[in-house]
């Protein structure tokens, strides 16, 4: 006796019976085993990124910046501090603009027009002793490239005098950013044994 033998008392004699009620989602395990199978070969930081022009807010001069394309990276997981963590690249090491020429930098949430009482602090205290390290745009940032730039936000900020707001979320992606580079030297320890 089979599953849908008596299915002629409702009048479906003519109906082929089911081999399979499970069929659909077989298949499905078998395509989700497929998938799994042929892993997607590993990115490379670069192909992430594009080159973007500015023109810097205190000394009007025009450079490029390495920022990420924007939806080409795409969000894995969140920390329970809200920090996003994307397949492939850490967001945080490009999120900081930097003039080259006179020091300026803040991160991009808060690039715009500046007030000229700020852009006279800036020159004052940031411009007047910053040393260039040059123009060229590198190909991606490190971790150690990018944690000064941080630092060098968080000090641009505190000399305009930003809200507290400014400079917490500023530390706060300072964290995000030394969280990233452990996270990296954990995962190169694991993969060299």
């Amino acid at each position: 006796m089979g599953l849908f033998d008596g299915l002629a008392a409702f009048g479906l004699k003519n109906m082929e019976p089911v081999e399979d009620i499970y069929a659909d989602e077989k298949q499905e395990k078998k395509q989700q085993e497929v998938k799994k199978e042929t892993k997607p070969t590993p990115k490379d930081e670069v192909d992430f990124l594009i080159d973007k022009e500015y023109e810097c807010q205190v000394c009007q001069q025009k450079f490029k910046q390495r920022v990420v394309r924007s939806g080409k990276a795409k969000m894995i997981s969140q920390d329970l501090d809200l920090r996003p963590v994307y397949d492939g690249i850490d967001m945080q090491k490009y999120d900081v603009i930097l003039c080259p020429h006179c020091g300026y930098s803040v991160l991009t949430r808060y690039y715009g027009p500046m007030a000229p009482t700020h852009r006279k602090m800036i020159r004052e205290k940031i411009t007047a002793s910053f040393r260039p390290q040059g123009t060229q745009v590198p190909n991606k940032i490190s971790y150690e490239e990018a944690f000064p730039r941080y630092q060098l936000v968080l000090a641009n900020a505190l000399v305009r005098q930003a809200k507290s707001s400014e400079r917490a979320f500023i530390c706060l992606k300072t964290a995000w950013l030394l969280r990233g580079r452990q996270r990296f030297w954990m995962m190169r320890q694991s993969a060299r044994k």
